[in-house]
C-alpha cells in the first residue's frame, strides 16, 4: 500500500515525499524477501525514476544499476524485465551524453528484444532506432544508417 502511495505522491510532483516512502518499502521489501528478489529491484527501479524526475542523473543511474544487478542475478541477463532496465540505463547515460554507456545498454537491449520479440517488433524497432540516434551523435553515419 505504501508503494501505491509513493506513486501517487510522485505523480503528483512530491517526489521529496515519494523519494522517502519508496525507500520505507524497499526497506521493508529486503527484510521480507532478501537483498536479492525481484520485487526490491522493482523499487529500485521506482527509486530511480523519482531521482530522474529530480534531475539527479548519477543517483537514477546508481539506482538503476541496483536495480540491473538483481535482476540479473535472479530473473537472468536474457529476461525482458532486464531489458527494460537497460533501456532506462540507456536514456539516462544519453541524457548525460555518454553515448559510449548508452550504446552497450542499448546493445544489451536489443539483444534480448530481437530474442524474445524477434526483428519486426515495434519494441525492437524503437531500439534500432535509438542505437541509430546514437550512432548518429557519435558522427558513425554509416552504422547509424544501417538501424535507420
Amino acid at each position: 500500500m505504501l508503494n501505491s502511495i509513493a506513486g501517487i505522491h510522485d505523480n503528483h510532483g512530491e517526489h521529496e515525499r515519494a523519494l522517502g516512502e519508496y525507500k520505507e518499502v524497499l526497506a521493508i521489501r529486503k527484510k521480507i524477501f532478501g537483498l536479492l528478489h525481484p520485487s526490491v529491484a522493482a523499487i529500485c527501479n521506482n527509486i530511480a525514476f523519482v531521482y530522474d524526475r529530480l534531475g539527479d542523473c548519477p543517483n537514477a543511474i546508481h539506482w538503476h544499476e541496483q536495480a540491473l544487478s538483481i535482476k540479473e542475478q535472479t530473473v537472468g541477463r536474457e529476461h525482458s524485465s532486464t531489458a527494460i532496465t537497460y533501456n532506462n540505463l540507456t536514456a539516462l547515460y544519453f541524457d548525460m551524453e555518454n553515448c559510449g554507456k548508452a550504446e552497450k545498454y542499448y546493445k544489451a537491449a536489443l539483444a534480448i528484444r530481437e530474442k524474445i520479440l524477434g526483428d519486426e517488433h515495434l519494441e525492437t524497432a524503437a531500439i534500432h532506432h535509438g542505437l541509430a540516434y546514437v550512432y548518429f551523435k557519435r558522427g558513425n553515419f554509416s552504422d547509424a544508417k544501417a538501424f535507420f
